[in-house]
């Protein structure tokens, strides 16, 4: 009986310590890019702390964009393209925010859940706000709104 339990516990915190890892490796792709992405911007502009990081994969691009403050204390979002970092910045105060964009979804689409708002372009020159959301119908959808502006651009529904 004595084997068989010690047995078990063996399996057990192999299995524990194995799910562990797996998760660890699983995570350690976005805590890179956003480390690497953050000492980029950090190095480029005069952004001095990073609040929020976000991944966003475009239809030619993938971007990664940090928000946070300059010396000045002004509110930032620096949006990096992956093939180039080619980086553009835009100040908080002249785009639209993420809490409207995520009110103008609440009131367009009503989804039952919203899982990520994320910045990037969709083109070279159009920067946008993405929002991956769960219909009521149980469907993914993505809405994009003008980061400028707010302004809607498209909606993909029904994946």
């Amino acid at each position: 009986m004595t084997k068989v339990l010690l047995g078990l516990a063996i399996l057990f915190t192999g299995i524990i310590l194995g799910g562990l890892r797996l998760f660890r490796e699983s995570t350690q792709p976005i805590y890179q890019a956003r480390s690497e992405t953050t000492a980029y911007v950090q190095e480029h502009t005069d952004l001095e702390e990073v609040n929020d990081f976000y991944w966003f994969n475009g239809p030619e691009e993938t971007y990664f964009s940090v928000s946070g403050t300059n010396g000045d204390q002004t509110l930032q979002l620096a949006i990096v393209r992956i093939s180039d970092g080619a980086m553009q910045v835009f100040d908080y105060q002249d785009i639209a925010s993420e809490y409207d964009v995520y009110q103008q979804v609440q009131a367009d689409l009503n989804p039952s859940e919203i899982f990520a708002i994320r910045a990037g372009f969709v083109d070279e020159t159009t920067p946008v706000w993405e929002v991956s959301f769960l219909d009521q119908a149980g469907q993914l959808g993505y809405y994009y709104a003008d980061l400028e502006t707010g302004q809607w651009l498209r909606t993909i529904s029904n994946l």
